[in-house]
């Protein structure tokens, strides 16, 4: 009975070894985090936004607060369930593109590393861009010129015909039927518009009733694009064409002996200088926008300086140049034809895309306005529009030529 009673103990104090040891195991191993206490706090926190309203001509928008990742790629930003592209990142900011929505937008801010989401309520974002006019029968648009009176004039040459847009957006028959294919329109000294349209023949219409003329019955070459100085000196040029003056009487300098083998996109008159957008097949730059300080009031044009060379661009770097329009404080637009279309070239010098994910498709004129507006013919695909685009209250005008502007 004696040694019954023992074998008992002795099985009992293995039990209890046993369990004791168990316990010491649990004691020293980490608390599993679903036990673990975590505070609320452990996100990131918005306290603001700069500016406070999205208003035309913010590009960029700061958020302010605590506790965001320094890694962009860590955060995410969404306006009302929109993401925003994040350009920067600190522990206490992040620079992000303007929302591609617009409206009164309620922030959320994402750490990928915490539990917790940062709120911001009630942020107003401002739209800024329309299709405008009521251009939707699918035609092309080719050639756009704004009057001094925010008149928009469109020339669409696969229809031979143009069209006026007033200052309240409503479409009328400016011509019925053009003499040629309409590739720009330029203003005149005299108050017309000259009609270039890839022929030796150049023609003027009175924008006062519509009827076209002609003004030079045989040109040196046959001219696409050009521009207006303060003089009535019109700056001329085309393919393999290279860049020729002419003036209020009709005649014409020679040619100035620089882009005889480009491919010149758009002339572009801004104060005492005159821009190039043009392209080459071989020789480097390949593509770039060029300019020359003209020197008198004959349009006596300096040498060719490069103003910006399309290899420097950065996301630009493969697109097509098409044309440029200016702000009054001196920032340049370049329209393109990639899927974000406007690159900015800030006074500065440093570079932006403008308006990224709202203006689109491929940008084949800018015409600025005499305010803060500026106007798009927008190509996407084979159809055309007119893109009316809220620049904000400090982009024009900027230095227009004397005249009807």
């Amino acid at each position: 009975m004696k040694r019954f009673q023992h074998g008992r103990i002795l099985r009992a104090s293995a039990c209890a070894a046993l369990l004791l040891a168990a316990a010491g195991c649990e004691y020293d191993s980490p608390v599993p985090m679903w036990y673990q206490d975590h505070a609320a706090d452990t996100g990131p926190a918005v306290t603001g936004l700069e500016p406070a309203r999205a208003a035309a001509g913010v590009n960029t928008v700061t958020i302010r607060g605590e506790r965001f990742s320094p890694v962009p790629d860590s955060n995410r930003v969404y306006f009302s369930g929109a993401k925003a592209e994040i350009i920067s990142a600190t522990a206490t900011s992040l620079l992000i593109r303007r929302p591609t929505v617009s409206g009164t937008l309620n922030l959320k801010v994402v750490h990928l590393g915490a539990l917790e989401v940062g709120t911001f309520d009630g942020y107003p974002v401002d739209a800024v861009s329309e299709s405008y006019g009521g251009f939707i029968d699918g035609a092309a648009n080719n050639a756009i010129l704004v009057d001094a009176a925010e008149n928009i004039y469109i020339f669409r040459t696969g229809l031979m015909k143009a069209f006026k847009v007033a200052p309240d957006g409503t479409q009328s028959l400016f011509m019925a039927a053009t003499a040629r294919g309409v590739t720009d329109a330029i203003p005149a000294a005299d108050g017309q518009f000259v009609l270039l349209s890839n022929n030796a023949k150049i023609s003027k219409v009175n924008p006062a009733d519509g009827v076209e003329t002609e003004w030079v019955a045989k040109a040196p070459k046959r001219f696409t694009v050009g521009d207006v100085d303060a003089n009535g000196n019109i700056y001329m040029a085309a393919k393999n064409t290279d860049l020729y003056v002419s003036h209020p009487d009709g005649s014409f300098s020679a040619a100035l002996g620089a882009y005889a083998t480009h491919d010149v996109k758009k002339v572009r008159v801004r104060g005492n200088h005159v821009y190039v957008v043009a392209e080459h097949a071989t020789a480097e730059p390949k593509m770039a926008v060029y300019r020359h300080a003209i020197l008198d009031a004959a349009g006596t044009l300096g040498p060719q300086e490069v103003v910006l060379d399309r290899a420097a661009s950065g996301a630009f770097s493969a697109a097509v140049f098409k044309d440029v329009m200016f702000s009054a404080s001196g920032d340049m637009f370049v329209a393109t034809d990639a899927a974000n279309p406007i690159l900015q070239v800030k006074a500065d010098g440093t570079l932006d895309t403008w308006y990224k994910g709202i203006v689109k498709g491929s940008a084949e004129r800018l015409a600025a306005g005499n305010g803060r507006y500026a106007y798009m013919l927008q190509l996407d695909g084979t159809r055309g529009d007119l893109i009316r685009i809220d620049m904000g209250p400090d982009f024009g005008p900027a230095l227009p030529p004397v005249g009807m502007f």
